[in-house]
């Protein structure tokens, strides 16, 4: 049934995606839009009709006469399935083609060892999907997956776990395998991307034109959409942004510079820079408490107002809203999108890391 869409006409393709995207539309709407004759557009909105892509949902506004019919996609007949394969966790959702959510599940980074046991994974839980709502994969038009960068999605090559103690996997290798385990097509980006895609088309940046998406982790991964066009780094990278010097005599950074965001305002240089205070203020203190930590309980005593991660965590955020200044006045972007485990968990991080960006920001760019 995926091959419902793949063998669409272009023009066919044109319309569905404009109504997905932008929909409910009457035909006045997409006739602004495309500059199509109605007698073509009357012809592509009945065979998308036929074919159960979209529906005449609604009567619109009328404005003298009678009222038009509104468009839409046809939420309840097809899915798709969207995941997120992080450091931290990987997140597997099904949605209708309006993107809204029908089932969802997560499961953490330590569950997994290997892209053949996450392929394993994730085919159980697609499959505990479609039983759930009792509908075979022939109602599933395809597969999307956002994981870490570096990616040449166009070669072979390895997608690298920076700061995990685990083996790395190759995105070719996951998409072939995926792709015919389930009998699905695969796109695969980096997650990034795929990020401030969805939230450009569907999200909190619907109807802006130049966003910025941060997503602040184990790294500090970005993805950028200028004039309605996303911007693609060398081979993919989603960490540039991370590596930009916030001080030239600062830090070791593993990429082997000195001073990158990065090696300040990552989770893994939080904890790290945690635990090495905490080791020196407190001699007593068992190497097994500081060995079991994590980046969540770091987060937690620092929202409780302990001061040596009070401390470390309030300085990476300055860090990061200084570079995020510094951003946001280089590109000048309508809308700044913060997301992560650092943001989810730490108030104070994203309390203080937009204060001090917003302080920074020049005022031609004060109304981000």
């Amino acid at each position: 049934m995926f091959r419902i869409i793949e063998e669409l006409q272009q023009d066919r393709k044109m319309i569905f995606s404009l109504i997905q995207k932008k929909g409910p539309l009457t035909k006045r709407d997409i006739q602004h839009l495309t500059k199509l004759k109605l007698t073509t557009l009357n012809r592509i909105i009945s065979d998308l009709i036929f074919k159960e892509l979209i529906i005449e949902e609604s009567m619109g506004e009328s404005t003298g006469g009678r009222k038009p019919a509104l468009y839409n996609v046809n939420s309840s007949k097809f899915y798709s399935i969207g995941i997120d394969i992080s450091r931290t966790y990987t997140q597997i959702v099904l949605t209708n083609l309006k993107m809204q959510i029908i089932k969802e599940k997560r499961f953490s980074g330590e569950d997994w060892y290997s892209s053949e046991d996450l392929v394993e994974r994730i085919v159980e839980v697609i499959k505990g999907f479609l039983y759930a709502i009792n509908i075979t994969s022939d109602y599933l038009l395809g597969v999307g997956v956002g994981v870490i960068g570096p990616l040449e999605r166009e070669k072979e090559t390895e997608t690298s776990y920076i700061n995990m103690e685990k083996a790395s996997f190759k995105s070719k290798l996951m998409k072939e395998s995926l792709e015919s385990r389930l009998g699905l097509p695969v796109i695969i980006d980096n997650g990034a991307n795929c990020a401030v895609l969805g939230e450009y088309f569907y999200g909190l940046g619907k109807g802006y034109n130049n966003i910025a998406y941060f997503n602040c982790g184990m790294g500090i991964r970005t993805g950028v959409i200028t004039s309605g066009k996303i911007i693609r780094a060398i081979n993919d990278r989603e960490d540039a942004f991370g590596h930009m010097v916030i001080s030239i005599d600062g830090r070791e950074c593993y990429c082997g510079n000195c001073g990158c965001v990065e090696s300040y305002s990552s989770i893994y240089s939080i904890v790290k820079e945690f635990k090495s205070k905490f080791k020196r203020y407190n001699k007593s203190s068992t190497e097994n408490y500081l060995d079991s930590i994590d980046y969540k309980e770091v987060f937690n005593l620092a929202n409780e107002g302990e001061q040596i991660s009070k401390a470390v965590v309030s300085n990476s955020a300055i860090v990061f809203g200084t570079a995020l200044a510094n951003y946001i006045n280089l590109l000048n972007p309508q809308l700044v999108i913060l997301s992560g485990p650092t943001i989810y968990n730490s108030n104070i991080f994203y309390k203080l890391s937009t204060e001090v960006a917003i302080k920074k920001i020049n005022a031609a760019n004060a109304n981000i």
